[in-house]
């Protein structure tokens, strides 16, 4: 892809995954499975060719949002085992077996739907049943025996395939955090039973990329493995991450104002003196956070541009009274550079580098190198 062609773009180092992904296997090791999460477009990095790499990496599966973040994957020719981690209504069960796709479970109605549903097929649908030991989001409402009934009722339901047995953690960037050990401490106590009885499944997994870096007792059988492959630690990490996004742009004009001309939408910059503005072909179309206005920088060259003035759809405005040679054309760097990470814009707007990351729009062109 020619980004001469292109106003902003994101750039995808194939290098910098690789890193996260060997990082990922040290701490896991080789008998633990790594499902990468490819959801939300891969955290906005491109689920496709992101996926495709993953696979020749040796992940062991992928996890996404939605049936039709799955369809996509295996249309693009992916055959690795996918797990969708959220709805889809019991009626697609045909659809999931049909594409040998992996459907999670959190209550026991939803999983008769599907019982029914799949029932006449030549072959089962395959479940993973989630257990929500504290996240309270899906998963079966917490409660020691009764979990567990329901537990056993939908692992005897004909026509599933009960695969795995699964939990989220709420804390898990947090080290030794006590509310994360009690979840991971349900969580056993009630794989523990369930083994004891007969009920077994082949592949019990709790671990989020958090987890990964600060739960080694959680890695069990698998791993799911999301903003870390894309190079964003949640918490301390003692090898270094590689951030595999970076976000461009362009200069689009220079020019001069005089002291007391304002800037941009509403007038929330005045120049206080005679200053060198440059325009930034990004806005908040592209992804560009419009909080982020007079808060954030940008890197033009090996420099630093404050933000000045509103963002606006599709640009904004940023001083380089003190860069005298920037012009029109040059490369600007949003966010993704060591001295410029998307944690820095995570943090002046307010959230966290996931959303920033998957925040950068659809027009924005990915390449990849």
């Amino acid at each position: 892809m020619n980004t001469k062609l292109h106003r902003t773009w994101a750039e995808v180092s194939l290098s910098a995954l690789e890193q996260n992904v060997a990082i990922a296997r040290e701490r896991i090791g080789e008998a633990c499975r790594l499902m990468a999460v490819v959801k939300a477009d891969a955290y906005g990095h491109g689920a496709v060719p992101v996926a495709r790499h993953f696979s020749e990496l040796g992940a062991d599966a992928f996890g996404v949002a939605s049936l039709d973040e799955a369809m996509t994957l295996r249309e693009a020719g992916i055959h690795r085992p996918i797990l969708i981690l959220g709805y889809t209504p019991p009626d697609c069960a045909p659809v999931l077996m049909e594409h040998k796709l992996t459907q999670t479970v959190y209550d026991a109605g939803m999983a008769r739907a599907f019982s029914r549903a799949a029932q006449g097929s030549s072959q089962r649908l395959k479940i993973h049943v989630k257990a929500d030991t504290g996240m309270s989001r899906l998963g079966l409402v917490w409660d020691a025996a009764r979990t567990a009934e329901e537990i056993r009722e939908i692992y005897r339901l004909p026509g599933l395939e009960p695969e795995g047995l699964f939990t989220h953690l709420a804390c898990s960037e947090c080290v030794d955090d006590p509310f994360t050990n009690e979840q991971l401490a349900r969580f056993e106590r009630l794989r523990a039973g369930l083994a004891a009885e007969g009920v077994e499944f082949p592949i019990c997994h709790c671990a989020n990329s958090g987890a990964v870096i600060n739960y080694q007792g959680a890695h069990l059988d698998m791993v799911r493995a999301g903003l870390l492959l894309y190079g964003i630690a949640p918490g301390p990490c003692e090898r270094p991450l590689r951030p595999a996004m970076r976000l461009c742009s362009v200069v689009s004009q220079v020019k001069e104002v005089s002291a007391g001309a304002t800037v941009s939408y509403n007038r929330t910059f005045t120049a206080p003196a005679s200053m060198r503005l440059a325009v930034i072909a990004a806005g908040y179309a592209d992804g560009y956070p419009r909080i982020l206005s007079n808060r954030a920088r940008v890197r033009i060259g090996q420099a630093f541009a404050p933000i000045v003035g509103n963002i606006c759809m599709d640009m904004f405005v940023v001083d380089v009274t003190h860069l005298p040679e920037v012009q029109a054309g040059d490369t600007v760097t949003l966010f993704g550079v060591p001295e410029l990470p998307a944690g820095e814009l995570a943090e002046l707007a307010g959230t966290i580098s996931y959303e920033i990351l998957c925040s950068v729009g659809k027009r924005v062109p990915r390449e990849y190198a």
